[in-house]
């Protein structure tokens, strides 16, 4: 009998934190989980990556003003719950609810130097998931000042980057959907940018591209960076908050935020998914949906988005050029949509359970 301290700070998440009940579960078939949130703002050096000018340290995984976070496209955040900071910034009562409650292992899964510092020396095992990349030197430097915890994370890649950060990240567990949730889509004429609005997701590029292909575009995601909204999206988009499935798409359109359930129809109804995104992704949780409506994927070489794509799903970009995307954005018409089916299909939520089940029991695997 074991139990676990999860935090759970990512916005699509909170889904997977409900079926995670499977890994807070005795032997007996009792749950014996206790909740230790250790969310806080991140601390990025990018700033339009993970902050919004015109809100205080609002990264990419928190909700917009208003916003229900697991329920929105490019808006997947939760806030902080029950958490307390010291005159140093470490969080003490998600770590004294650890210690006290004799925990066995706490999982983390924010990304900022004090949920790091929060559980360094913790009676019970660690465990940290790395969802981002190591851009930021405050974290990478708590994370590699944690050494009696383990590390995980979501990508091949993304391991590769933390390791050569100084991070020693052993086991690799990709994120995982519900691909039965995903209605299987028809697909359609028009292209898809779904995720935030911001210059690492290559929002602009995916416009010109889509413009010089003759396809509609449609924008489905919250602005994380209204600087770069306002210049390099809203002079060529039409903003349409009002749109619905059915309504048609006419050149590019801008929609909002929109409902997971929703996001999932749009994938299906569309032609492609483009991502041409200018930072290393660390997972691409929007092309597995993508894949898994049976919409194939336009995206950039990057991050772990190179073992999601291939051409028998999509096509990888491997410059960051709009010609190089137009002409990908053409090839989608020979890809089978039942492939995507079946590639989404490899990355299932009951294989990221059975391995994250895996590394909170203290076994040496986690895929």
């Amino acid at each position: 009998m074991w139990r676990c301290a999860a935090s759970a700070s990512r916005a699509w998440s909170r889904r997977r934190a409900r079926s995670s009940a499977r890994s807070r579960t005795t032997r007996s078939g009792r749950s014996s989980s206790r909740s230790c949130p250790l969310r806080s703002p991140p601390e990025d050096p990018r700033a339009r990556a993970v902050r919004r000018p015109d809100r205080r340290a609002a990264g990419p995984y928190r909700r917009r003003p208003g916003d229900p976070g697991r329920h929105r496209a490019g808006a997947r955040g939760t806030r902080s719950r029950g958490v307390a900071r010291g005159r140093d910034g470490v969080l003490p009562a998600p770590r004294a609810r650890a210690d006290e409650h004799e925990v066995d292992v706490a999982h983390a899964h924010a990304y900022d130097a004090p949920a790091f510092e929060a559980l360094i020396g913790a009676r019970c095992r660690v465990v940290h998931t790395l969802h981002l990349p190591p851009v930021d030197r405050g974290v990478v430097a708590a994370a590699r000042r944690s050494t009696d915890a383990r590390f995980t994370t979501v990508s091949r890649a993304n391991a590769e980057a933390w390791q050569a950060a100084g991070v020693d990240v052993d086991v690799v567990i990709p994120n995982g959907i519900d691909v039965s949730a995903v209605p299987f889509g028809d697909g359609g004429r028009f292209v898809v940018a779904a995720g935030r609005v911001s210059p690492e997701k290559g929002t602009d590029l995916a416009i010109e591209a889509a413009r010089a292909a003759g396809m509609p575009l449609l924008i489905v995601g919250g602005i994380y960076d209204r600087e770069f909204y306002d210049r390099a999206v809203a002079p060529h988009v039409h903003e349409a908050p009002d749109w619905r499935l059915g309504d048609g798409v006419v050149g590019a359109m801008y929609v909002g935020p929109r409902p997971r359930s929703e996001l999932h129809r749009i994938f299906g109804a569309a032609r492609a998914t483009c991502m041409p995104v200018r930072w290393e992704e660390p997972f691409g949780i929007v092309a597995l949906e993508s894949l898994a409506a049976g919409t194939p994927v336009v995206a950039s070489a990057r991050g772990g988005l190179r073992e999601l794509v291939d051409d028998t799903v999509g096509v990888l970009v491997e410059e960051e050029a709009v010609l190089a995307f137009t002409l990908a954005l053409h090839r989608t018409a020979s890809v089978e949509r039942a492939a995507c089916r079946r590639r989404a299909e490899e990355f299932t939520l009951a294989a990221m359970l059975d391995g994250y089940e895996a590394v909170l029991a203290g076994e040496p695997r986690g895929v």
